[in-house]
């Protein structure tokens, strides 16, 4: 029992969980967490598109160039790519590629993180931020 369970007079009822059980973060923030998040419905009026290449807006772009996750477009004008990766990649070659080609198409684009917490709500919000 610690000093300020006993100042308190109460049992410490916690129990002590092995380091391999406890998960870093309550989201497990993989590609269906942010399938599941990023929906035509959570975004009404905007069409969302999954995996866009780059060459739609580049026709000399790399094969290789980094794929958008999902692109957000009103209409026939893209609004929006939405790019969720693993820290490693954001600054690679193929992902550079794709964020000049979205720059000289004026298309906004930000990221999110695999394996980092990403709650809903900073997701979602985020995106109507840019949008």
């Amino acid at each position: 029992m610690g000093i300020l369970s006993e100042i308190l007079g109460k049992k410490n009822t916690s129990a002590v969980k092995p380091a391999a059980k406890l998960k870093p973060y309550e989201y497990d923030t993989g590609d269906d967490y942010f399938e599941k998040l990023i929906t035509e419905e959570a975004f009404p009026g905007y069409t969302i598109e999954r995996n866009v290449r780059p060459s739609r807006y580049d026709k000399s772009a790399h094969p290789s160039c980094y794929p958008v996750t999902y692109l957000f477009s009103r209409g026939d004008t893209p609004l929006l790519a939405v790019f969720v990766m693993q820290t490693n990649q954001y600054r690679s070659m193929i992902a550079r590629g794709t964020y000049k080609i979205l720059d000289d198409n004026a298309i906004a684009y930000i990221r999110f993180f695999k394996g980092y917490r990403n709650d809903p709500d900073y997701v979602i919000n985020r995106i109507k931020e840019y949008l």
